[in-house]
């Protein structure tokens, strides 16, 4: 009898054990799940930039296969011509989009902030494109 009660609470600390690794792991995940989240988000300009480009030259056959399918549905959709942006301001204009994996803008960034950067922000961002044959996918679209 003594030797049965001496397994059953050594099975009870063994489960104990368990629960509380559990209850750390899950705790560790929450914790980490915000940074993992944010983990492909760029910060800046600058950032989101070199991951346009590091795309391009990783996946140049897939980036210019998107990039015309991406440009047909703009064109067809007239997204870029929906609220006037293009007579927003002067001068060149280098876009960064961030595409999720359903297709929408999740991210805007630009090398120069003006009325047509912001018209351009307001217009994209949320709306939602082909889905990107990579996720997230960077395209860059320069404005002249």
């Amino acid at each position: 009898m003594n030797l049965h009660l001496a397994r059953l609470s050594s099975y009870k600390q063994s489960i104990r054990m368990r629960s509380d690794r559990t209850r750390l792991v899950v705790f560790a995940m929450l914790l980490a799940a915000p940074v993992l989240l944010c983990a492909q988000r760029a910060r800046s300009f600058a950032e989101a930039n070199e991951r346009a480009d590091a795309q391009r030259a990783e996946l140049p056959d897939v980036s210019a296969a998107y990039a015309t399918e991406w440009a047909e549905f703009n064109n067809s959709h007239k997204l870029d011509e929906r609220d006037g942006c293009y007579f927003k301001a002067t001068g060149p204009l280098v876009q960064i989009l961030e595409i999720d994996k359903s297709g929408k803008i999740v991210g805007y960034y630009t090398d120069v902030d003006n009325e047509r950067s912001r018209c351009w922000k307001k217009s994209y961002l949320g709306t939602v494109f082909p889905p990107p044959p990579v996720s997230p996918y960077w395209h860059k679209l320069t404005m002249h």
